[in-house]
């Protein structure tokens, strides 16, 4: 079988997370689970931090709906990108 997943955190941010979880519960002992809860964390933490990257790069353009659930579109047309940014300015002003 093919492991189709992405890395997200390299083999030393992996080590170290690790040694983390374990010295805070060094006095107990760090569970299986407690160090898999904190890769998930570290994963999504990852993810959130190359999706501000895109959104302040300008590649993916980000809006709130009424509900306040945040939504995010791929811009791949320049002309696209600058008439959103041409609509947000004018309605700043």
């Amino acid at each position: 079988m093919i492991n189709d997943k992405i890395e997200l955190l390299s083999d030393g941010e992996m080590q170290s997370l690790v040694v983390s979880v374990v010295m805070f519960s060094k006095e107990d002992g760090a569970t299986r689970e407690q160090i898999d809860a904190a890769v998930d964390w570290a994963e999504n933490v990852r993810l959130d931090e190359i999706l501000l990257r895109n959104v302040l790069s300008g590649v993916v353009a980000v809006r709130v709906r009424d509900d306040g659930e945040v939504e995010f579109r791929n811009i791949d047309d320049p002309t696209e990108k600058q008439r959103i940014v041409d609509a947000a300015l004018i309605r700043r002003t």
